[in-house]
């Protein structure tokens, strides 16, 4: 094997083996109502006109009650000459 292929690969296997063979599940928490939650991502948009851009979300939740939040979002992308943000409302059941 590959010394470049080891140092993608033998991470994988461990994160894996330690998710796959924990003795407890993993559980998330229980949103309460009236709580918030914050999130990101970061990540890449392919086949834009301008090549590949680099992408970034962030949002905030409100619960109104444990499965319904609501709260804004904002995304931006940006590449060479290329840039696109955007601010909505969003909703989630």
């Amino acid at each position: 094997m590959r010394r470049e292929a080891r140092f993608v690969l033998y991470p994988i296997v461990v994160v894996l083996g330690i998710g796959l063979l924990s003795p407890y599940p993993a559980q998330a928490a229980d949103q309460k109502t009236g709580t918030l939650s914050a999130g990101a991502a970061i990540g890449f948009l392919a086949n834009t006109p301008d090549g590949t851009a680099f992408a970034l979300n962030m949002n905030v939740d409100y619960f109104l009650n444990r499965n319904v939040s609501v709260g804004p979002l904002f995304q931006l992308a940006a590449t060479g000459d290329l840039s696109q943000f955007g601010f909505s409302g969003q909703g989630k059941f």
